[in-house]
């Protein structure tokens, strides 16, 4: 599960939760990227941060692990990622996990096309952004290759539903800057590092964890 996770939130965590419930997964990966190509720096937080507060929201669910994998090999695009990840553990069953919001803007991406004939792919439904993902032109040139929901199958696509979290970063970041509390912050310890706006005051990152 690729993403920028800026910040993360229950909603990530929802996600990982259920698709690992319906897919009988082993582990859930999340591949914090060091920078989005189609997203703006100008509100990102710093990697090393995002990712130790990934590290924290993971911490009591041994089987999600918050990996800082494209950083280490300098992988910028989802299908380059992907393409090492099986390289590397071609033993493996993996599938990439998104959200319908990225499946409207999938066909952006670099080599889409080789990326939806290659890795399987388990998409879930957001409230807010049903038909445009499904009217996207990932979405109608790969309708052929559209599985059922819950299909193991080591190839296409599968999009599942997922119980109403309307929760978003981006709504997390517009409360922080309103000097609110955010909803979807699950951890203490996350809210109270990202509350910290003043530099001098950031919390120390040591080994990918906040202390």
């Amino acid at each position: 599960m690729g993403g920028s996770f800026n910040p993360p939130h229950l909603g990530h965590l929802a996600l990982a939760q259920e698709a690992r419930r319906r897919m009988n997964l082993h582990q859930v990966w999340w591949l914090v990227s060091p920078q989005n190509p189609l997203k703006s720096k100008s509100d990102m937080l710093p990697f090393q941060q995002r990712l130790a507060l990934c590290k924290l929201m993971a911490e009591g669910h041994p089987w999600l692990i918050a990996s800082d994998l494209e950083a280490r090999q300098g992988t910028r695009y989802s299908f380059d990622t992907m393409a090492r990840l099986k390289a590397r553990f071609p033993h493996l069953d993996m599938f990439w996990l998104m959200g319908a919001d990225n499946l409207a803007t999938a066909h952006r991406w670099r080599r889409w096309h080789d990326f939806f004939n290659t890795v399987p792919m388990v998409i879930f439904m957001r409230p807010d952004v049903p038909s445009q993902g499904l009217k996207s032109p990932a979405a109608v040139t790969f309708a052929a290759l559209r599985q059922s929901a819950n299909s193991q199958a080591p190839h296409g696509w599968r999009l599942m539903t997922q119980k109403k979290l309307p929760i978003s970063a981006t709504q997390i970041r517009k409360a922080l800057a309103r000097g609110q509390r955010p909803a979807g912050v699950a951890d203490a310890r996350v809210l109270r590092a990202l509350q910290l706006k003043n530099p001098k005051h950031q919390p120390k990152i040591s080994g990918g964890r906040i202390a």
